[in-house]
């Protein structure tokens, strides 16, 4: 008897007050462990994923990381596979290898924490260069600061516009996590421009400027 009154005491919900969703009914096995914390927030160690939509039904781009030991600490968080297909983490990166971490058993899922300017929402970017690796089998998770990729710890998802002055250029997006490219319209014209590094792209997606007023 004793028994299963731990056991059903483990099982029950975990309830808290999101200063975000407001109450909340979390039961144990959608909690994550993060036995190392997070960057700026070390001493907090479990965290449920949330989702974005409006019901349970929808899906979102977005989710959100609701800390259990703060209420008031929430990340926005996204699989940046979603919009970085080209996101690629190395196996002999040193905070892979030092955690054990074998990507090619196909186990680990990925997360990014997102940043949302409160006054401009269109500056949304997200943190490549450290990223959630979540392990399902045993609810284990770690951010890992990448040292060997070229991605940044604030990489806008949207591209960037040229301002009205700057109407003979345009911006391209050059890959999946890399910045747009600032070119002249002939080049654009072609189709195709020759990078500094002397690997021709072709243009899939030209960002045209505004006309002027």
């Amino acid at each position: 008897m004793l028994s299963e009154i731990i056991q059903s005491r483990e099982n029950s919900p975990i309830r808290l007050k999101s200063t975000r969703f407001g109450k909340l009914a979390i039961r144990p096995e959608f909690i994550w462990n993060f036995p190392e914390g997070l960057i700026g927030f070390r001493n907090c160690h479990r965290f449920a994923l949330i989702n974005a939509a409006k019901d349970d039904e929808s899906e979102s781009l977005f989710a959100w990381m609701q800390s259990i030991e703060r209420e008031n600490l929430a990340f926005p968080v996204m699989n940046p596979l979603a919009v970085f297909p080209d996101y690629v983490i190395r196996q002999d990166e040193p905070g892979i290898i030092m955690r054990g971490i074998d990507k090619s058993d196909g186990e680990y899922q990925l997360l990014v924490i997102v940043t949302v300017p409160e006054r401009d929402p269109k500056g949304i970017t997200a943190n490549l260069a450290a990223p959630l690796i979540l392990q399902p089998k045993n609810k284990t998770a770690w951010q890992v600061i990448l040292e060997k990729g070229p991605y940044k710890v604030s990489q806008p998802l949207f591209a960037e516009r040229c301002s009205k002055t700057d109407k003979y250029d345009i911006l391209v997006s050059v890959g999946s996590y890399a910045p747009p490219v600032r070119i002249k319209r002939e080049a654009a014209e072609k189709k195709e421009v020759q990078l500094i590094d002397s690997a021709t792209i072709r243009l899939e997606e030209v960002v045209s400027p505004p006309e002027s007023a």
